[in-house]
């Protein structure tokens, strides 16, 4: 069993080369040619892939660790379905609240008691005027983009009849 997932890990890892060099190779070129310094270039590409390791193995264990522990609570097809509404359900409002802003104010709307003034940039104004600038910031961004190559295909991943359980 252990042979075949690594044939198969490795045979998917091959076959995302184009995708990562197209998709990760401008943006690590990118983040290593804005560092200046004696040798910019290995310098910035450290402090690159450095924040993708960390931010990569972040997101990663906060996913497992949701994810075990929804699936330990709750079992089966009732489980899978929670976590795929709950998914559909986070996109749906996210979407409506990106839709929402990207329409014109009404004519006698108030303005957002949130808003910061002139002088007093949001958190995410600092960060987007920092990332740039910074590789180790701009590789762990790197795991927030989606990435087509750890996408499920879209038949799906199906295991075998004999691997199923049975309360599923």
């Amino acid at each position: 069993m252990i042979p075949e997932a690594l044939l198969a890990g490795a045979a998917a890892g091959l076959a995302s080369i184009p995708h990562c060099g197209a998709m990760c190779g401008p943006l690590a070129g990118f983040a290593c040619s804005r560092v200046g310094g004696p040798r910019p270039g290995t310098t910035a590409l450290w402090r690159y892939q450095l924040g993708r390791l960390v931010s990569y193995g972040a997101v990663g264990a906060l996913a497992g660790a949701i994810g075990g522990s929804a699936a330990t609570l709750i079992a089966g097809r009732w489980g899978a379905a929670l976590i795929s509404w709950s998914l559909a359900a986070a996109l749906a409002v996210a979407a409506i609240r990106s839709w929402q802003r990207s329409r014109p104010p009404r004519a006698g709307a108030r303005a957002s008691a949130v808003q910061s003034g002139p002088g007093t940039p949001s958190l995410f104004e600092r960060v987007a005027e920092r990332l740039p600038r910074e590789p180790a910031l701009f590789g762990a961004a790197t795991a927030l983009l989606p990435c087509g190559a750890l996408a499920p295909p879209p038949w799906g991943s199906r295991l075998p009849p004999e691997r199923r359980s049975a309360d599923s």
